[in-house]
This record gives structure tokens, sequence and C-alpha cells, in this order.
């Protein structure tokens, strides 16, 4: 009998992401012929991560919350990334939200309005840390919410869950 699941529960696929996403530079979506000041612009911003739980859903990763430390009244970049809940899809959820936002949502009807739900396959570990990489350099560079057109996307929805936007 195990007293302590080190793994706290978290699918190895989503430990991986995490892992490759820990390794390097956290935006490498954007050259400097996308964006002149880039890299001045990704050092007034910190990622912070927390373990992901939604418990009705059996959706189990992390949560990231990307902040201008330069910028307080500038809005915050959430974004989930978990293994579906019914099947081994990967899903990153994100969303704009205010400073003081303490709980990311735990269930569809608890997602906030302007979030997407974008679905890969299992295993496509390095297409979802491209579209993560896109999603945070469209961020810090100001253009949050533009559509992101990366590798192994299977479906991307928004918050209604009802509209598949790829």
């Amino acid at each position: 009998m195990k007293l302590g699941d080190r793994n706290l529960g978290i699918p190895a696929q989503i430990w991986g992401i995490l892992t490759i996403l820990g390794e390097g530079d956290f935006c490498l979506g954007f050259t400097r012929a996308d964006y002149d000041d880039f890299e001045k612009a990704a050092k007034n911003f910190d990622v912070f991560t927390y373990p992901f739980y939604n418990f009705d859903g059996g959706a189990y990763g992390f949560v990231f919350v990307v902040k201008s430390f330069a910028k307080v009244e500038e809005p915050v970049l959430y974004f989930t990334i978990t293994q579906h809940g019914s099947c081994d899809n990967i899903c990153v959820i994100d969303w704009l939200g205010k400073r003081d936002y303490h709980n990311p949502p735990m269930t569809n009807s608890q997602r906030p309005e302007n979030s997407r739900c974008a679905h890969f396959a299992f295993g496509q570990a390095g297409d979802v840390v491209s579209y993560v990489r896109v999603l945070v350099s469209q961020f810090v560079i100001g253009k949050a919410g533009a559509k992101i057109q990366t590798e192994g996307i299977l479906a991307i929805e928004d918050a209604d869950a009802r509209k598949v936007v790829v």
C-alpha cells in the first residue's frame, strides 16, 4: 500500500509537457522578424504553475498564470493543460482574466465567456508545446485571442462548447 502519490494523480503525458515547457524558453513562438522587441517584452512577464483538478470531469493537469509585472493593469493569461476526463486526448483551455481571479474553472459551465478549448490526440506533446508557445507569445506581444494555427489540433471549441472553430 502506498501512502502517497508522487504524481498527484496527473497523467504522465501531462507531466511530460510540463517538463518540456520547463526546460527552455517558454515563448518560442515568435522570432525577431515577427516582433522586434519580443525578447525585451518577454522579460516583463512571469509564469506561475499550479495543479488543476476537475473532480467532476476527471480532467487532471496544470493551470498556468502568465502576467506582466511591469504593467499590473493588463489582463492575465490563464490556461490549463489537462488530459480529457473521458478519453486520453489532451486539452488546452485558455482565457484572459483579472489579477484577482483566484480559482480556475473546473467544469464547462464555469468556463469564462471568452475561453476556448483546443483538443489534441493522445501523445501529441510536441504539438501541445508548439500551441502553448504561440499562445503565450501572442499574449506577450498584445495579440491575445488571435487565431492559432499549429499542427495537430483536432478541434477548438469556444466557451459555449458548441462551436468547433478549427
